[in-house]
């Protein structure tokens, strides 16, 4: 990394250069390492399940050294997941990383910014990892955030970088995972993102005490003031954070659901999720 040079906002680079992941996919396809089509009863790649939470700082689960927020789930996930340490995020703000996560580019790369236009290159959108999935034959949609804000439509595109929607609103996020798997062609594998909206502001101001918290359950950080309402404002992010927590389960009980009713036995379903 040290010897990469800066690159400029929309700067058209080679592949390997803008995406070392990207090269090594396209050269094992062209390869014919990870063909476009596989038999069903040859492919074994892995199904892809993304969940992604939305301006949330690292290390907030309960497991993490937080249990005065319960997320039962996702302690559940890290138990049986690998946690990366020592990475970090592209852009800590909400549209820029998530187009960052699409591209696998920085904010100074790809232009998206608040400050900057919304539209990406020809060559981006061809480079986001759901189309590079497509093309391999995987079955991609997405349920709550893609990529936004901003309008896909304005580039002349008909569906959002992370692919089709399939809607779901907050609270029910799951159903919109029900209806890709069942829009998926046979035994297709299948890459779904999941962006949910929270905790991103706005709260409703006092669910962390209506859920049953207290103030003297918050953990105020050393950066913030140590005031009742700091404490009650981490209160309502830690509910936002539980409510997240619980969409994830939703996602675990379609997946069983469906491997029973497809495979006509119980089947372990793995989730796995990287920190």
């Amino acid at each position: 990394w040290s010897e990469m040079r800066p690159m400029l906002i929309n700067e058209e680079v080679p592949l390997a250069e803008e995406h070392p992941f990207h090269v090594e996919f396209a050269s094992q396809k062209a390869d014919h390492g990870i063909p476009a089509w596989v038999p069903p009863e040859l492919d074994r790649r892995p199904n892809i399940i993304f969940l992604l939470s939305d301006d949330q700082r690292d290390g907030t689960f309960g497991a993490m050294g937080h249990p005065w927020i319960q997320t039962p789930n996702v302690d559940r996930l890290l138990g049986q997941s690998v946690r990366f340490r020592n990475t970090y995020i592209a852009e800590p703000v909400c549209s820029p990383s998530r187009i960052s996560l699409l591209t696998g580019m920085h904010e100074r790369v790809h232009g998206v910014g608040f400050t900057s236009s919304y539209e990406l290159t020809e060559a981006q959108w061809e480079r986001t990892y759901p189309s590079w999935m497509r093309k391999a034959g995987y079955h991609t949609g997405y349920t709550g955030k893609g990529w936004g804000p901003g309008n896909f439509r304005d580039g002349g595109r008909q569906q959002n970088p992370a692919g089709p929607s399939y809607g779901a609103k907050r609270g029910n996020y799951a159903a919109g995972f029900e209806r890709f798997l069942k829009a998926r062609p046979g035994k297709k594998p299948f890459a779904f993102w999941f962006g949910s909206s929270d905790p991103h502001r706005g709260y409703q101001k006092g669910s962390g005490r209506k859920s049953g918290k207290t103030l003297d359950q918050a953990e105020v950080p050393p950066f913030l003031p140590d005031t009742p309402e700091i404490r009650d404002d981490l209160l309502d992010y830690a509910f936002e954070i539980e409510r997240f927590d619980r969409d994830c389960a939703g996602f675990r009980l379609i997946r069983l659901i469906f491997l029973r009713i497809k495979m006509g036995r119980a089947q372990k379903c793995h989730f796995r999720r990287n920190f």
